[in-house]
């Protein structure tokens, strides 16, 4: 920009001093002119670049998904169905691992769903006998207790003999301690066949839940496309091993937009506003001028994140200004064509000094038709 300025300058003293020779080029006005134009010339440039900011960091991100399986535990890789950088669709397979274990965990429990759904009469067997237990405890607590007080009776006449007196008490107290067995025999096997959740046995929605759990996880051992999109970076192989929530692959969309993002010092930033009007060249398209719009100010840097700690803060040395990040609105149709990590440059008009606009427009354009010279 500042060669178009300087330029336009140098014409203008030719069109003064030479072609219309309107004043004499002598020594005072050398002197003059060149004040004049020291001071014009740094005047339009600091006055265009906070009105109308320009940046040369400019670049196009792209949405990337880190590829990996959610497996409990380390599996082996058998089969990679893709190829690097090959278009692929949702759902498109991507690689398998060894679902082996995981079949065999699915048949064992879809076995102990179906013992389990069966245990119900077994339940109520059991609730039967531990019933009859209980009576039959009842009356053998019975006889011994009118056992053992008929000859609590008989040792208070001396018409018993001790050891008979004894053999009666343990008995009682025997047949007390079987009595207390059988009821909590009982309450426990009236318990299990009372329990349910949802409406459903215990035991059975325990066992349906596990199964639920192992046929994700054989879902989990065929890896699929998550959105649009290609692999990149591919360097897993049948044989390797891939570990839980690692990533093995990286997974590049295609069918979510990307983003463009350009950063701007501080002091202009005051100037830029949601919808404003922005210019963006890039070096891949020499000479072509995107049209843009601003979508959002990133009002935050890495500077101004504080972190929780223990330790307080330390400032040695007075760091670097930041710069912040504005996103660039472009459309989808030139989006289509910016492959992410592309970088350029951009121009924002803002609503201050319009008419020294007219200046960048003139500088983003040179400067792309410069990317044919410098774009290499």
């Amino acid at each position: 920009m500042i060669v178009i300025i300087t330029l336009a300058y140098f014409a203008l003293i030719w069109l003064v001093y030479f072609r219309l020779k309107v004043l004499s080029f002598n020594l005072a006005n050398k002197i003059g002119v060149a004040l004049a134009g020291v001071i014009i010339v740094f005047g339009l440039l600091l006055a265009t670049n906070y009105s109308h900011p320009h940046s040369s960091d400019v670049r196009v991100f792209r949405y990337v998904v880190p590829i990996s399986t959610y497996l409990p535990k380390p599996a082996q890789v058998v089969e990679v169905a893709v190829r690097p950088n090959t278009p692929l669709k949702k759902g498109d397979v991507l690689f398998r691992v060894d679902a082996r274990p995981y079949e065999y965990e699915v048949r064992r429990l879809e076995a102990a769903l179906v013992a389990a759904n069966t245990d119900l009469p077994k339940l109520e067997a059991d609730l039967k006998i531990a019933q009859a237990a209980v009576a039959t405890a009842e009356a053998t607590l019975e006889n011994a207790r009118k056992d053992f007080d008929r000859q609590e009776q008989l040792r208070a006449t001396g018409s018993t003999s001790e050891s008979n007196y004894l053999d009666a008490k343990t008995r009682f107290d025997n047949s007390t301690s079987a009595r207390r067995e059988a009821l909590a025999r009982r309450d426990r096997a009236q318990l299990a066949l009372e329990s349910k959740v949802g409406g459903e046995f215990t035991a059975v929605a325990e066992v349906r839940q596990q199964l639920a759990t192992a046929r994700l996880n054989l879902e989990q051992t065929t890896v699929t496309a998550p959105d649009d999109g290609f692999v990149t970076d591919l360097a897993i192989r049948p044989g390797l091993m891939v570990a839980p929530a690692t990533p093995a692959m990286v997974f590049v969309s295609t069918a979510q937009r990307g983003t463009v993002v350009a950063t701007y010092s501080q002091h202009p930033l005051q100037n830029i506003a949601p919808g404003s009007r922005a210019e963006v060249i890039f070096a891949m398209y020499p000479g072509r001028v995107f049209k843009a719009e601003v979508e959002t100010v990133i009002s935050i840097t890495g500077q101004g994140q504080i972190t929780p700690t223990g330790d307080l803060p330390e400032v040695v040395q007075p760091q670097p200004r930041g710069r912040f990040a504005v996103r660039l609105k472009l459309s989808d149709e030139d989006m289509a064509l910016l492959p992410g990590g592309a970088g350029g440059s951009a121009v924002i008009y803002t609503h201050t000094l319009r008419p020294l606009g007219a200046i960048q427009k003139m500088g983003i354009r040179m400067e792309g038709y410069l990317n044919y010279i410098t774009g290499f």
